[in-house]
């Protein structure tokens, strides 16, 4: 029944605050991608839990073999992803004061990593990058909390290699937003979200 609940929700667009504390549990990696004018985009990768991996693979995996093929990848993408543009991808962006929400995404794959499955997709954000440092705000969180999302460890930023960029991250807790929760057995909560703080300069 719980499998059946979560992919439900996710395929189906049901509001996810019907539910006050998660149900899905990931970690989140970002990889800083560039060409030689500035930032391209982002790649996020996402590392579900084993119930969720178990749902996938009962409704997807076909062949049972554990492994998903292109065909499967295609059913997992339309049935148990596509919807999350109604979410922005949980991708929270903002530079110099604007705001960025995705509404597309390039690249989606699933795959079978460590018995769990893994999503990995670009995500478009073409930044020019001047002599000085740039400072960008990532986060990636569900704000109903359906999903509980952590930053992926030890190191939950990468920066594609580049002779013309340097980049460092700092993680923060934004303390502006709060998410109020309620748990399984009953007592309510509230939790903030992590933010990545991206510092980038141009080689000379």
């Amino acid at each position: 029944m719980k499998r059946a609940i979560i992919i439900l929700v996710i395929a189906a667009g049901i509001p996810w605050g019907a539910w006050c504390h998660p149900h899905v549990f990931m970690d989140a990696g970002i990889e800083v991608a560039y060409n030689d004018r500035g930032v391209t985009g982002f790649w996020i990768t996402w590392d579900f839990d084993r119930v969720f991996t178990a749902s996938i693979l009962m409704d997807y995996d076909s062949d049972r073999d554990k492994r998903l093929s292109p065909g499967e990848v295609a059913d997992v993408q339309a049935n148990a992803f596509s919807n999350l543009v109604n979410y922005n991808y949980f991708l929270y962006i903002s530079y110099a004061g604007n705001a960025f929400r995705p509404t597309a995404v390039k690249g989606f794959r699933a795959y079978m990593e460590n018995e769990r499955i893994h999503y990995r997709f670009f995500v478009p954000y073409p930044l020019p990058l001047g002599d000085g440092a740039a400072e960008i705000n990532l986060a990636v969180y569900d704000d109903t909390y359906f999903c509980a999302i952590s930053y992926a460890e030890p190191v939950p930023v990468l920066f594609s290699p580049s002779e013309s960029f340097s980049g460092e991250y700092a993680l923060c807790e934004d303390r502006g937003i709060h998410i109020d929760y309620v748990a399984n057995d009953g007592s309510a909560g509230s939790t903030f979200p992590r933010q990545i703080v991206l510092t980038l300069r141009r080689r000379y």
